[in-house]
């Protein structure tokens, strides 16, 4: 059901696009042929690289600012620990997430429990 949902939405939606003429051969061509389909391949290739790149550097760059730290008289051995505490909980809480079961969106978003209106003090309500 879900399937065709979608197939109807997505044909909805290329009859509508067609309506307005953004599917003419005039407007598809330069991308279509050759020479411009191989410019988005390139350009796909080169941002893989610079994804790749940033990654590396970044995890190189994290590392070198560690080891620096660590190496702190007195303080080196603590940062450490920090580093390592932090590195497990972000571990923990991603497996943690990955394990529960998923959230229902028509749950109450009221508080069980209703407030107290603001004349009201630890003591009872505030006199008149």
């Amino acid at each position: 059901v879900t399937v065709a949902a979608i197939a109807g939405l997505v044909a909805l939606a290329l009859v509508r696009i067609a309506d307005k003429g953004q599917l003419d051969w005039d407007r598809w061509r330069a991308v279509l042929r050759w020479g411009g389909f191989s410019q988005l391949l390139e350009g796909l290739g080169v941002t893989v690289q610079a994804a790749a790149v940033s990654m590396a550097l970044a995890m190189a760059v994290g590392v070198v600012i560690v080891r620096l730290c660590t190496t702190i008289p007195h303080l080196g051995g603590w940062i450490k620990f920090v580093v390592i505490l932090w590195g497990i909980g972000a571990i923990s809480l991603a497996v943690f997430r990955r394990f529960q079961p998923a959230q229902a969106t028509s749950a109450p978003s009221t508080p069980a429990v209703q407030p107290l209106p603001p004349t009201t003090t630890v003591g009872g309500p505030l006199p008149a």
